[in-house]
Formats: C-alpha cells, structure tokens, sequence
C-alpha cells in the first residue's frame, strides 16, 4: 500500500483493486485453482489489462505480491469458517413441497449460529458473511434460485460434496507432437482453449452417495445443454452425459464454425469484385492483388468458437448450474438406468440427445478412405483427405481443388465459403437440381449464384463408383494425398464413365442416428438405426419415461434451433405434466448461401403436392428501394439501362390459405433473409394475418418493406368491383356535403 501511495496513487484506488482482484480470484478458485500463479493470472486478464489506471500499481512487484495473497488469505478463512460451521449448524434431509432435499441446513440456524460464535456481530454482518461462503462456492442453495439468506431456505456445504470436475492439467501442457485429440485438431492456443472448456483433461466423474436423478440427459449438444439446464432451472437433480464435446455439432463442427467461415469468404468475395474493374457505377476500385491467409482465416475461426465455448463449458454446468456432469459412453441397462464409466444412474426422467453421425458413401476402400482422419498426422495412413462437417474446420491448409458430394445446405454453404477462399471447387449431386427441400426457383437462385462463382456444378449422377488416392500424383500443397472420384452420368441418352481429381473430397450426404451403442433394446425403446429413435407428438418413446430431441429423432427437423425448441417441449412434458406438441412448433429454416434462401412453414410445392388450395403473393427485391440503394452489380456497368445495372435478385412469398389471409408458409430468398424470416414465423405463431402484416410501419427504406408489401397485395383482393363503386359513392356523398 505504502509503494502505491509513493506512487502518488489514491489508498481507495488500491483498496478498489484488491477487492476486485479478489472476485477476480473467484473464478479460479471455483475450478479448484488455487496457485498464487493462477490467481495473479486471472486478476491480470480480467482487471488488469482492460483498466488503464490500474496497470502502473499492479506493475509494481510488491503490490502485486499483496493482492495475491489478500485472495489466498481469504480464501483460506472463508474455508475455515465453512467447515467450522459444517459441524456447528444441524445437517439433514429436509422436505419442502414433498421432495426431500439431501443433507441440507437453514439459513436462520446459519446466521444465529455465525453470530453465537463471533464471526460476526449481528444479522447483517452475517448475511453478508454468508453471501461470501456461496461467492466463493463453499456453500449453495439446494436449487441454486437464491443468496444467502437470514430465512428458511434449505443450503448444501459444498466442501467435499463435489469431488468431480477438471484437475489441474490443461490442454495447453499436452505436447501437440505426441499427443493429438481424436476430432480437434491441430493443437494449438484456440483449440486447447476450446478443450478446457468442453472436453476437460483428466475429469473427474462424480461420486454422489445417491445415483437416483430427477433426470438424465444422453448427449450434451444443443438439445441435450438445453435439457439439463432447463431442468436443473426449476430445481431438478440432473446428470448431463457426454462422450466427446460439449456443445455438440453446433458449437464445435457446425453453426458456429460455418458461419465464421463464411463470414470471411463474403468478405474476400466483396474485395474481390471491386479488384481492378476500371470505371465502375460505385466509384470504387481497389488496384492490386487479393491474398487470402487461409490459415488465418481458420485461426480466426477457432477463436471464435474457443470464445464462445464459454456458454457450453463443463465448468458453467457443474459450479453455476449445479449440474452433475460424466464424461463417456452411456449404456441402458434398464428402463430406468443408465451405466457411464462402470457407474449405474438411476432415473425418474431420461431425454436422449445424442445427435447424428455424417454419413458418406457406401463403396469407400478403407485403403483408400477414412473419414475424418487428420491428413497431417503423422501417425495417421497415407489416405485420401476425406472430410465431413466434423473435420473441415480442423483444416489449416487450403486444399487447391475440393470436391464436394451432397448438394444440400452443408453442401451448399461450404462449396460457396471455399471458392470465395482460393479453391476450385466442384460440387456434386446425384439429383437434378440443389437444395431439393426449397422451391425449385429459390434454389435456382442459389445456383445461379453458385456458378457465377465459378463453382463447377455437376448435377444427375447416376452412381459414385469409387475413390482412390493417385499414388504417382502427389498433390501439390501438403499434407494433401491427391484423389481421384469415379461416376456415371447420363449423356446422349447413355450412361457414361466420367473421373473428377481433388486434393480433399466433402462427404455433405447427411446423417445417420446415433442410436447404436445406446442399448436401446434394454430401455424399451423403439428405433431405427437410419432414421433414429421413434418419438410420438409429446417427444416421448415407446418408454414413457424416456424422451428423446434434436438429430437423434426420427423427425425431418434437423437443426440446432429445433433441437433447443423441442428439448424445452420435452423438459415440460416429462417433469410436469406439460402438454407441448412436436406439430405445434412452426421451425423455420435458413441455408446461409448468398443469398440466402429462408423458409417458414410450408412451400409452394408441398401444398401443391399435398392438394391444399392456396394464393400467392410475391415481391421481388428488384422492386425493394433499399436493395435496388445497395445492389452493386458491376459485371453490368456498361449497360445504360437501369434495370439491368441495379437490380438485385430475389424475393418475398407468402402463401396463404384459400381466399383467407391466414399464411401457411412464406419463403425469402435474397440478403438477410434468415433474419426477415423471423417476421413471417411470428406472425405465423400468433395468428397475425397477412392483412394485419400491411398496417405495420416500418422505417424507410428497408427490405422487411417487401413482406408488408404482400399485406398490400393481399388487401388489394378485398377491393372488389362493388367495393370500389361503393366508395366511389362514398366520395361523391362527401363533394355534395
């Protein structure tokens, strides 16, 4: 203090610093971190860094080797007092509401008991006191909704209780050359980061004196983080299983890796259009060469979802939520347990979460192909690159030529964010068009955009035959194993052979359940292994007391939102009686291409095929002012004409049912339509009719205009001949009086 103040820096301005250094050191000491090292870390990257006027006091040794010790010193006394209190304060099972809470104390009997023995000196002082014991994690709330408190409220000592959780070890002190995980990889800052987070060196499994759950929830991806965490809310004792990685396809390999990606391939491709075009209609030109840092690009991608992993953390699960969390394979042995790591968890409730596996071809040479192997592993078999959504954001080298098969969204989304990175890329697919769940002249869209790319897409194969590695062609950027793709394909009326090189093929052919090593037979639960676990409208199997959400159902909604959505239909369901219906929930979905392609509801070719009457009513974005303001279509700045030189593609269309204005699905294809999709699913939610979409204001201008403007379109319906002679009656009435 006395160093600081020769520094001419305020006491309260230190004292500031301790105390906030101190909650600083809270973070680590809930991971069971108490090096003077790990403290003095944490103060310097949480405080430190981010307050200017700090950094010159906590520069200074002696001052920093007192805030240090402040954390550890009252630490050890919060400690010390807790376990004085665990023998003082009267521990036993308590019930409230008819359920019996384990090993419980009251705050009342805490406080008088901390005041008795002089560790405060009145209510206050000792609530107070209490609040520091649950901020530090020695004591919590048995459902963890409240502080502590001078009231009866039922806390746990949480001094030995949780022997579970993260040792020491971290990611970061693996030696990457020997030691590599099986699905991240290379082993670098951002991936051991992600590590930490969701798949803990070295975890500790808990140790409970009761294995019986409220809940258990198979698989920790959005459906199953979504599960535990809603359950645990409303006071549910929950163990969340998990195998690989917290966070699940979305966090790790899915949502949040491929959209970081493609947000920096939309940002090339924007450069790259204004790349030496001469004169142009915007006035803006960029002379020189467009280098792409494919490696930092990936990097930049790893940070990102390192960031991110926060939420899904098995530290957030275990201290904050108060979640127990195992990591392995969950077998049923029963039709109300389950066995994790030789332990046997007995259930009231179980949800299945445990996603899907990519899929690729079914006459792959295992000499030749392995999916999702680390071509730079030195370890690994000389084989063809073969890649799924699980491997491709691994990748720190940027394959020449990428062959994409599946011309579905993954198929899609990664074929356009590759080409705009420096790849050629070839996209195929076995049908006649891409995106064969969309409208055809949505998806059009979407193509056209693909091959003005330069995508080569290979549409109408008959059959992939084969795929080998090219042993006397070695590819020209490592550690690629150049390949090489057999097919037929129609021409002329007959099949012909046909052979496309790469030196990295995308398998994006969709999923199958993972429902294999589940033991579902013992459950009770009936399943199939290609399309998954059968669920009835509630989300629940064939065994009442198990329900399943997410990839793992045999339903057609395969994504992270409706994974999310139907974990909080199952949670309701399965603890309390709830009634939420899988038909009832209106899903939408996005393919991220640019543009993008949304829907909502149902398209103009399901009700077609479905023979139920509907009306149309489209607006194009070419008649949208705010997309015509910001189109930039300079391949036609030498046409005079207006339309061709600004007019973006795209468009709104909302369908409803039969002379109603009641919308059964709309579909938006241009910029941001992921986002204007929202508008449609709302409406579609609360009963809104297009008729009522019209009377909203929206600022000017903006491209949600173009889905009000199909309220107008609607309304114009209702302005029949005797309407309009009526109110030409009207206003004739109006002149005379």
């Amino acid at each position: 203090v006395q160093e600081a103040r020769d520094k001419r820096q305020e006491a309260t301005t230190f004292k500031m610093l301790a105390f906030v250094s101190s909650a600083a050191g809270l973070c680590l000491t809930r991971n069971n971190n108490y090096s003077a090292d790990a403290v003095c870390y944490s103060i310097k990257r949480t405080y430190i860094n981010s307050t200017p006027k700090f950094q010159g006091i906590y520069k200074n040794k002696s001052v920093k080797r007192a805030i240090v010790m402040e954390v550890l010193e009252t630490r050890q006394q919060l400690e010390s007092i807790a376990r004085a209190m665990q023998k003082g304060v009267e521990v036993k099972d308590r019930t409230y509401n008819l359920k019996i809470y384990r090993n419980c104390f009251v705050g009342t009997e805490a406080c008088q008991w901390i005041v008795k023995h002089g560790y405060a000196s009145n209510d206050r002082q000792a609530v107070e006191l209490g609040k520091r014991l649950v901020e530090f994690g020695f004591v919590s709330h048995v459902v963890r909704e409240h502080d502590f408190e001078n009231e009866n409220l039922f806390y746990v000592f949480q001094l030995d209780s949780r022997s579970h959780g993260s040792s020491k070890k971290s990611w970061q002190q693996v030696n990457a050359k020997s030691t590599q995980h099986p699905t991240v990889w290379p082993l670098d800052e951002s991936n051991t980061k992600l590590l930490d987070k969701v798949a803990p060196l070295e975890w500790q499994n808990p140790h409970p004196d009761d294995y019986l759950y409220d809940l258990v929830v198979i698989g920790a991806g959005a459906g199953g983080l979504v599960s535990a965490a809603g359950a645990a809310g409303v006071g549910a004792r929950v163990a969340l299983i998990e195998k690989n990685l917290l966070g699940g396809d979305c966090l790790n390999v899915g949502c949040v890796p491929s959209k970081a990606l493609l947000a920096s391939a939309k940002q090339a491709h924007i450069i790259h259009k204004y790349m030496n075009q001469g004169t142009n209609p915007s006035g803006i030109n960029i002379q020189g060469n467009l280098e792409i840092d494919f490696a930092q690009v990936m990097k930049r991608l790893r940070d990102i979802r390192a960031q991110i992993a926060d939420n899904d953390s098995a530290s957030r699960f275990t201290d904050k939520l108060g979640i127990d969390v195992y990591q392995g394979t969950a077998q049923f042995t029963s039709k109300n347990s389950v066995r994790v790591q030789n332990k046997e968890l007995r259930f009231i409730r179980c949800v299945i979460a445990t996603g899907g596996t990519p899929k690729g071809l079914p006459n792959m040479d295992p000499n030749h192909v392995q999916l999702d192997v680390n071509p730079a592993d030195p370890k690994a078999p000389s084989l063809v690159c073969a890649l799924t959504h699980k491997s491709i954001f691994n990748l720190t080298q940027r394959p020449n030529k990428l062959l994409v098969i599946g011309t579905g969204v993954v198929g899609c989304e990664l074929a356009q964010a590759f080409q705009r990175l420096g790849s050629q890329v070839t996209l195929m697919g076995r049908g006649s068009r891409i995106l064969k769940k969309e409208d055809d002249d949505a998806a059009q869209l979407v193509l056209e955009s693909l091959r003005h790319d330069n995508v080569n897409v290979v549409l109408g194969v008959n059959s992939f035959e084969s795929i080998h590695k090219l042993e006397s062609s070695p590819s020209s950027v490592a550690p690629f194993q150049q390949g090489v793709l057999k097919y037929t394909k129609t021409a002329s009326s007959s099949e012909e052979n046909y052979e496309e090189s790469f030196d990295a093929v995308l398998f994006a052919l969709g999923h199958t359940a993972n429902v294999k090593t589940l033991g579902l037979e013992m459950a009770g639960v009936d399943f199939d292994l290609k399309k998954g676990i059968k669920v009835n409208d509630m989300l629940a199997t064939s065994n009442a007391k198990i329900f399943a959400t997410g990839d793992v159902v045999d339903s057609p909604f395969k994504f992270t939102h409706a994974a999310d959505f139907m974990a909080r239909a199952a949670i309701r369901n399965a603890l309390f009686f709830g009634s939420e219906k899988l038909s009832d929930l209106n899903i939408p979905r996005c393919t991220f291409t640019d543009p993008e392609l949304a829907v909502t509801g149902m398209t103009k070719e399901e009700l077609i095929s479905k023979n139920i009457a509907f009306d149309e009513y489209v607006k194009n974005f070419a008649d949208n002012d705010r997309s015509i303001c910001e189109t930039q279509n300079i391949e036609d700045a030498t046409s005079s004409d207006r339309a061709s030189k600004y007019e973006p593609q795209g468009f709104v269309r909302v369908l409803t049912a039969k002379d109603t204005d009641t919308i059964l699905g709309c579909t938006i294809v241009g910029d941001n339509a992921g986002e204007l999709i929202n508008v449609a699913s709302l409406a579609m939610k609360s009963g809104i009719g297009l008729g009522s979409i019209a009377s909203v204001i929206h600022p000017y201008p903006v491209r949600a205009d173009a889905l009000r403007a199909c309220g107008d379109l609607y309304n114009r319906t209702k302005l029949t001949n005797q309407t309009r002679a009526a109110l030409r009656s009207i206003i004739k009435l109006r002149e005379i009086l």
